[in-house]
């Protein structure tokens, strides 16, 4: 990387998750100001954004990557797929669509089922439609503000099945600190240095836009 591009960049990058840093702290509810079942809808559009489609942006972004970025992103990749995140999910969760949709979900309330994972589609595709690695880097490090709220979420509603956010409390200490690095490597590397942070700010855009629904079930104007 050259030595004089770089201090720049990595100023801009960490005041750019300092303020999505910001921004979701307000976007986070009182745990003592909601219900159980609305606590636990969180954990249903939660899952409908993540399960099917994490490991397929990890899997694109390292596609598109080279030399020390590929390799981060490759050992991202391997743990998500090693520790099979996306089934440790679906057990964190499975109780909480019970508690959304009733007992018999996929029969009773097909149509709100399927309602609620069509609008999810649209916050799982917009992140990734600017740069993927800019916007899997920022989730990795909003996840050590949104993690532990969850934590605190599942005991609330005694969802008992934690592995999932027991394994992402620890691995995402170390892949927020290596996709930021990822992050400064590409700007730096590049030859339109002003565009990739333009990209940078529209995929925050994008990736707070989609946690601002997890977590309050809205679509606030962008």
């Amino acid at each position: 990387m050259s030595k004089n591009r770089e201090p720049l960049f990595r100023g801009e990058v960490d005041a750019m998750f300092n303020d999505a840093h910001f921004r979701l702290r307000d976007m986070l509810p009182s745990l003592k100001e909601l219900s159980d079942h609305e606590i636990a809808a969180i954990f249903v559009r939660y899952t409908f954004v993540f399960h099917d489609h994490f490991t397929q942006w990890m899997t694109r972004a390292w596609v598109e990557s080279t030399g020390d970025v590929r390799r981060i992103l490759a050992q991202n990749l391997l743990c998500e797929i090693q520790d099979d995140h996306p089934e440790l999910l679906l057990k964190l969760a499975h109780p909480a669509f019970f508690m959304v949709f009733g007992p018999h979900y996929c029969f009773q309330s097909f149509n709100d089922f399927f309602d609620l994972k069509n609008k999810a589609m649209r916050y799982a595709i917009e992140p990734m439609g600017v740069n993927p690695l800019y916007s899997l880097a920022l989730l990795e490090g909003l996840s050590l503000k949104f993690i532990p709220w969850m934590k605190k979420a599942a005991r609330k509603i005694k969802l008992s099945e934690q592995e999932y956010l027991e394994i992402h409390g620890v691995v995402d200490v170390k892949h927020a600190v290596a996709m930021k690095e990822a992050v400064v490597i590409t700007m730096v590397d590049a030859t339109m240095q002003h565009g990739m942070l333009c990209e940078f700010q529209n995929s925050t855009k994008a990736v707070l836009y989609a946690l601002n629904w997890i977590f309050t079930g809205s679509a606030p104007s962008k």
